[in-house]
Parts: structure tokens; C-alpha cells; sequence
């Protein structure tokens, strides 16, 4: 069990704040208070902020990460600025990045092309925690992810170690967390993971019984046979699976057109 804040000293890599009324990012505030209003048709999108984790990680020469730990299930916790706790539904999305910029007004929460991983509703007084597991509960009617829809990403031999997260405020209540910038009490965002290493060793897999041994492809995160693994065509000197392989990019060829230097009155 890890636990992570954005208590960092290494901002912006971890950061807090939300999206305001004009669209803009505020990440300096003592609160975390997206964006919200009792009126219909309010400027601006309400209800979201963000929160961006920095994860430890191991990496070769070129910058690539080793091997991460696979997050198999992890609590978001969110410590009230003000009681009573408001009543409302809490989504939780990730910026489906494997090297994600921090939140600005540039890449504000919302716009992001965000994934959805879980939807968890609260009632009046409830602590706003959130846990995202492996499996989620059936009937899924939000098409939610949970913590498999990271994997593509902190499995990505480009992944660098940073977690950014969306949140989504559905209420009629207006709500405030407590922010990195105003805690000093160790009340800043948290989420504690559970993280499994993805050598474990292998009784059975793409690689038994063969000489060969279990990878994990760095593009899906999935085992490979190392023998299966192929060079890559778009990523100079990536070794991926076959499924995962992308091809070159094509060269720009220029074909003239056959009317090319012809008077208009000889073109037929």
C-alpha cells in the first residue's frame, strides 16, 4: 500500500485546484471549490477540478520507466473544508495520458478527453472517499473503467510517473475540499493504492513451457512471450508485441498532377 498527496515538493508534478466560472484554472486557492451555481445555464462548464499524483519511479538512460507496479485498486480521499459534508455525486475521470502536462488554463479539467473510472454518489455527512477497484459493481450503467482503464497508461514504457486525475461535482450544494495550498495539517488530497508488481512469477502464460521468457509489452501492459516481441515501426528501438505494433509513418511522396504545366486550352 503506497500512499500519495499533492503535498509534493515537486510541483507542479502534484497539484490541486478546480475550474472556475470563466473557464480558467485556480490551483493557488486554501480550497478546492469547482465551479457551481444554483442558476441553470451558468457561464462556463461547472463541477470540475483537478488533481495531479506524482508516482516514484525507476528509469533507464532514455528517461523510459522500469518495469512500474501495476495499481490494481486505489482510494481517493478528499477532506472537507466545511461541514456539513454536501450531499452529491462524486465522478471520478483520468487524463488517458501516459505523460501528462500539470493542469492549467490551457489544459483545464474537463477538456482533456478524460476517461470515466468510477461514479460514486454521497449522501449528506458521508466522508467524500472514493475507491476504484478492479471490479466493478454490476449493473456498470456509466460505462465506468475503474482501475483497469489506467493500465495502457502506467504501463507505457512512456509513462512519467504522474497520475492526473478530473473530478466532477454533480449537486445541488456547492462544495470545498481542503487544497495542498491551505492544509498544513496533512488534510491535502490523497489517494492510497494498491499496487501489484508485475513479475511475480509466471506458472503459466504466453512464455510457458517454452524457452523464452514473460514480458509485458510497453504499449499495452500485457504479457508477451519475449520471443513473440517484435521492434517497433513508429517508436525507434521500442520492442512491443505483435498486436501493439505500429507502422512507420509513410514518407511524403509529391505526384503531380498529369494537367501539370498544361495551358488550359490544351487540357482535354
Amino acid at each position: 500500500m503506497a500512499i500519495y498527496t499533492t503535498a509534493s515538493a515537486t510541483f507542479p508534478n502534484s497539484q490541486d485546484g478546480n475550474r472556475t466560472v470563466t473557464d480558467t484554472w485556480d490551483g493557488t486557492s486554501a480550497t478546492i471549490v469547482p465551479a457551481w451555481s444554483v442558476f441553470p445555464g451558468a457561464p462556463g462548464k461547472v463541477g470540475y477540478a483537478g488533481l495531479q499524483f506524482e508516482v516514484p519511479l525507476t528509469t533507464d538512460s532514455e528517461g523510459r520507466a522500469l518495469d512500474p507496479n501495476g495499481i490494481s485498486e486505489f482510494t481517493l480521499t478528499l477532506s472537507q473544508a466545511a461541514v456539513p459534508t454536501a450531499a452529491g455525486t462524486l465522478v471520478v475521470f483520468m487524463v488517458p495520458e501516459a505523460a501528462p502536462l500539470p493542469y492549467s488554463n490551457d489544459l483545464i479539467p474537463g477538456d482533456r478527453n478524460e476517461i470515466r473510472l468510477a461514479t460514486v454518489g454521497y449522501a449528506a455527512g458521508d466522508t467524500h472517499s472514493i475507491t476504484i477497484d478492479a471490479n466493478l459493481p454490476e449493473p456498470n450503467p456509466n460505462g465506468d473503467l475503474g482501475s483497469p482503464g489506467m493500465n495502457p497508461y502506467i504501463r507505457s514504457s512512456s509513462w512519467n510517473g504522474i497520475i492526473s486525475l478530473t473530478l466532477l461535482w454533480v449537486s445541488s450544494v456547492a462544495v470545498a475540499w481542503t487544497a495542498d495550498d491551505g492544509a498544513g495539517t496533512g488534510d491535502e488530497p490523497s489517494i492510497s493504492t494498491t499496487e501489484t508488481q508485475f513479475h511475480t512469477g509466471f506458472i503459466s502464460g504466453p512464455a510457458f513451457g517454452r524457452r523464452a521468457r514473460s514480458r509485458h509489452c510497453p504499449r499495452t501492459g500485457l504479457p508477451v512471450a519475449s520471443d513473440e516481441l517484435v521492434r517497433d515501426g513508429y517508436s525507434e528501438g521500442l520492442m512491443v508485441s505483435q498486436s501493439a505494433w505500429d507502422p512507420e509513418d509513410p514518407e511524403d511522396r509529391y505526384v503531380p498532377s498529369p494537367l501539370e504545366g498544361v495551358v488550359d486550352d490544351e487540357a482535354q
